[in-house]
């Protein structure tokens, strides 16, 4: 459990969103394995390789635990990557950029539901 002082703009949710996809020209998508989400950006891995600075579209399905879901897209600068050696595939950090208000807020609201719901015990399996 993190008991530290959360130094980011936006809360984070690390697991609970599957369907991603970025294109470098809003037209060809690649899937990818988004690993970290919040209203500021994401992080995902993948075995392409992309640009530091590069501008990317970027589109997923977001879930509410408990139910529902939506498509959140946009476009976003890669700020930083990063590979493990002996491993394939490269991790990207991406912030949004040029996004509208209204995908910014509800990614916000359901990273929050999602970290309430899962910090609840209603979403445990026994």
């Amino acid at each position: 459990m993190f008991t530290g002082e959360e130094r980011r703009a936006y809360v984070r949710d690390p697991d609970f969103y599957k369907e991603a996809y970025v294109s470098t020209d809003g037209e060809d998508w690649t899937d990818i394995v988004l690993t970290d989400l919040s209203a500021g950006g994401f992080k995902f891995n993948t075995e392409l390789e992309f640009k530091v600075h590069e501008i990317l579209w970027f589109r997923a399905m977001v879930y509410a635990l408990g139910g529902g879901g939506e498509e959140v897209k946009g476009r976003g600068v890669i700020m930083w990557r990063r590979q493990e050696k002996g491993t394939e595939g490269v991790e990207y950090g991406v912030k949004f950029y040029n996004i509208k208000p209204e995908a910014i807020i509800r990614i916000d609201e359901i990273v929050k539901h999602n970290n309430r719901f899962a910090n609840s015990g209603l979403g445990d399996k026994d």
